[in-house]
């Protein structure tokens, strides 16, 4: 075995949201348990993950099937385009849907809003959000909705955790998630909640 094997694993494993280092640990230890024919299995599932899962390129959520857009995203979908709710997770998402009390449009940021965190898919991802509402554009909202197929009136929930920051970065100490978003958003006619 080469001397680094288990701390890249285990470093690997850390990726994992919620894994800290003793808990990554605890799956290699697992893992060695497997029988060969689950960790073959586990590893032709990892190996073939990008050709069955895919992330949106509009609201980033992972879903199974062909194309770039989810079935939510498609123009063709009966959900309330005129209506975006941003979430931190997928699991967030399913939690809405399991609910059946939301039909308009998802956006995923991929984790938390944090100034003094190089996230650079939750940066990514919030840039993705403040062009999908065509805030960037150049035209006023009401031209931007025609110009871009999306409604003219658009409403954006921010359905984030009400985790307060300690950054310096976000203004001080106190400052809320949401609030980090809508001062992302600047002033704009779009109505975020």
């Amino acid at each position: 075995m080469e001397p680094n094997y288990f701390l890249e694993l285990r470093n690997l494993l850390e990726k994992l949201p919620g894994v800290g280092p003793r808990q990554a640990a605890r799956y290699v230890w697992a893992f060695l348990d497997f029988n060969k024919k689950d960790r073959e299995k586990l590893a032709d599932l990892l190996e073939n993950l990008d050709k069955n899962l895919r992330r949106c390129a509009e609201c980033f959520r992972a879903f199974m099937g062909i194309g770039a857009v989810c079935g939510f995203c498609s123009p063709a979908s009966r959900r309330e385009h005129n209506k975006i709710m941003v979430l931190e997770r997928d699991s967030d998402l399913l939690n809405m849907e399991k609910s059946g009390i939301y039909k308009g449009l998802y956006h995923v940021l991929g984790g938390i809003i944090d100034p003094s965190d190089e996230n650079i898919v939750t940066r990514g991802r919030m840039k993705a959000l403040y062009e999908r509402a065509n805030l960037d554009a150049g035209v006023p909202p009401p031209l931007a909705g025609r110009a871009s197929g999306r409604p003219a009136s658009l409403e954006i929930i921010l359905a984030l955790p009400t985790t307060k920051l300690s950054s310096p970065a976000v203004g001080g100490a106190g400052k809320w998630t949401s609030g980090v978003l809508r001062n992302y958003f600047g002033s704009s006619d779009h109505q975020a909640r």
